[in-house]
């Protein structure tokens, strides 16, 4: 009886808040999709991934900043020469200079020493409970910590009415994002821009900048971890008698420590980049790897590629033939759960988890697992293996 792999096709996914479309050149020859589903586990809502069939993919490198300690600012700038919402763009300024920066060039990273405990205060209850941690980058200047500002510095107000307003779009990342300051000592905050369990809130969603001037507030994230806050600058020309919108800009924020799939993200793709392109169920070579899938077995996500695949084989233990699979594991990927399983058929939906194991080959970072089946080969017509990893992930 031959050992077979199964190919089906997969289930199409949408990732919230997640907007801009694939990107990257898919192969000439593509093999079978994978199928992809998700399932709830205790601890988080991670995705599980089948892999039946696929192609390694290689990554794009690039030369990121990591802007820890510098005093910054989200700057609000006009082209009035542009069209539609490029009229008005952010970027970050840098002191000294300014050195202006795009969204795509560096992180904006905090260390642990950025972790805080909500106050028994009820005036900070919207951050969450008292006594859970919070991540903030502060509106005082602190040498150890990010200290980020937002600045109509650059606009005229030949251009524009005071005040203009700095809108909260959306987040992408782990826990929540709040904006607010506080005037002094025991004075309540004042609450710009909250996001919790995926929304935007109605009532605090901006900040507000007098043209010509730059403020600094408190921003605080409700656990560490990768994120992508997505901006927009808003103002009314002098007369115009409505708003002029800006287009959407997205920052990107580490909180230490990330975590190992966290850590992944950051190395395969510039900051900023969406999560419909990053997401643990997104393909943007468009190979029919997930990207999941493709962080499980230790390969890249953005050129395409037939190597390090599972595969599936005969072996013999003991004077008897069996079917084998095997595959690729990656040692710091502790945010992940292999699965590997066999079928006897394509109808059944789950399929006998392999513990058999024949060996493991160390491979430095990776290491090669093989399992065998627990039903010789010449007692079935046929059987189905699969690998099925779940990412935990909040």
């Amino acid at each position: 009886m031959p050992a077979a792999s199964e190919t089906r096709n997969p289930k199409s996914e949408k990732i919230p808040n997640q907007r801009c479309p694939k990107v990257g050149s898919p192969g000439s020859a593509r093999p079978p999709l994978p199928a992809v589903s998700t399932a709830p586990r205790p601890g988080g809502t991670p995705f599980a991934l089948l892999l039946l069939a696929a192609l390694l993919a290689e990554p794009a490198a690039a030369q990121v900043l990591t802007l820890t300690n510098q005093h910054m600012d989200i700057r609000l700038q006009y082209h009035p020469a542009a069209s539609g919402t490029n009229r008005l763009h952010l970027v970050l300024g840098v002191d000294p200079g300014p050195v202006l920066l795009s969204n795509h060039q560096f992180y904006i990273t905090a260390h642990t020493n950025a972790q805080r405990i909500i106050p028994a205060n009820p005036n900070f209850a919207f951050l969450g409970p008292a006594g859970a941690p919070v991540w903030i980058l502060p509106q005082t200047q602190d040498p150890l910590r990010p200290y980020l500002g937002v600045s109509a510095e650059d606009l005229s107000p030949a251009d524009f009415d005071s005040p203009m307003r700095l809108e909260l779009v959306g987040v992408e990342g782990p826990g929540n994002f709040f904006a607010y300051s506080v005037s002094g000592a025991g004075h309540p905050p004042d609450v710009k821009m909250i996001f919790t369990n995926g929304v935007v809130s109605p009532n605090h969603y901006f900040t507000t900048e007098i043209v010509g001037s730059h403020s600094h507030n408190n921003w605080a994230f409700s656990t560490n971890g990768l994120y992508r806050v997505t901006f927009r600058a808003v103002g009314a020309p002098p007369g115009a008698g409505t708003n002029l919108v800006g287009r959407d800009v997205a920052f990107a924020f580490q909180l230490l420590p990330l975590r190992p799939w966290e850590s992944w993200v950051s190395t395969n793709w510039l900051p900023a980049t969406p999560g419909a392109i990053t997401g643990p169920a997104a393909d943007p070579d468009g190979d029919g790897v997930v990207n999941a899938m493709e962080y499980a077995l230790g390969l890249a996500p953005n050129l395409p590629s037939t190597n390090g695949l599972p595969f599936a084989s005969l072996i013999t233990t003991n004077g008897q033939t069996f079917g084998a699979l095997t595959f690729t594991r990656v040692k710091t990927a502790t945010d992940l759960v292999y699965e590997p399983t066999v079928r006897a058929s394509l109808a059944a939906e789950n399929g006998t988890l392999l513990t058999n194991l024949v060996r493991v080959l160390d491979q430095g970072a990776t290491e090669q697992v093989t399992v065998r089946d627990h039903q010789p080969a010449d007692a079935a017509n046929a059987r189905f293996f699969q690998l099925r990893v779940r990412l935990n992930y909040p």
